[in-house]
């Protein structure tokens, strides 16, 4: 099966120099059905700078994926459309404002609706074997991308605000397995080091194989993922490629 690869194109972190960093995530996630970009930061002239550098090309696009409604996953997503042929499918949730689709469309993109957990029609292909996981509960409401690989589900979110815990039973529901692989924003920023440990005791006992938190999870909540996952984590920021 050919392996999927996960390349870090904007972020509040810049583990590699020569790259544009600030507070949003974007990535693109690669394997044999294509390349999804995911989420598309908070400046889309870092995010193509930083497409640039890594010898990614926005028209190799083939889908955009946004978890999202809020600026720093969003805002990025005119640079890009600026590089980028007419008519690349964008994936939202019902929860995407009206001003937001329409700018979508006046670019040439077709927008494509993943509605909320409950509705069947939530688990809707992204491109072969790459799923959302319906729009889940949340402020505000939020999908996540799940990737279908020999090692078992690898799971990407932006900032996670439907929780840990939800989604890990969201993806459990759809795929039966245990997680390969947890990546992105998981938005514990403001816990405490009790409550991150709690968390990645219960991130642990579900199943989550591997993790490579950022963005809004914060750096001292990183730190702990870090000490509890020890190999199994995955440092991350702008220019990081991870191969799955």
């Amino acid at each position: 099966m050919t392996p999927l690869i996960i390349t870090v194109l904007y972020d509040n972190y810049g583990s590699v120099p020569g790259f544009k960093y600030g507070w949003g995530f974007s990535c693109l996630v690669q394997g044999a059905f294509g390349k999804v970009l995911f989420d598309t930061g908070s400046d889309g002239t870092s995010l193509v700078d930083n497409m640039k550098k890594l010898d990614i090309h926005p028209r190799e696009v083939d889908a955009v994926f946004l978890s999202h409604d809020h600026w720093d996953h969003v805002d990025g997503i005119g640079g890009f459309l600026a590089q980028r042929a007419r008519g690349v499918p964008v994936h939202i949730t019902p929860a995407f404002s009206g001003g937001f689709r329409d700018r979508i469309r006046s670019d040439g993109c077709h927008v494509v609706e993943h509605g909320p957990v409950k509705e069947a029609a939530s688990e809707v292909e992204v491109l072969p074997g790459v799923f959302s996981t319906g729009e889940m509960e949340a402020t505000p409401p939020e999908h996540s991308m799940v990737v279908n690989t020999a090692g078992g589900p690898v799971v990407v979110v932006g900032c996670c605000h439907q929780g840990l815990k939800s989604l890990l039973e969201r993806v459990r529901e759809m795929c039966g397995d245990d997680i390969a692989l947890l990546v992105g924003g998981f938005h514990l920023f403001r816990d405490g080091d009790q409550e991150v440990k709690d968390t990645v005791r219960m991130v642990m006992d579900m199943g989550v194989k591997k993790v490579a938190p950022t963005h809004c999870t914060g750096t001292r909540a990183i730190r702990i993922f870090a000490d509890a996952y020890g190999d199994n984590f995955i440092p991350m920021g702008v220019g990081v490629v991870v191969d799955c």
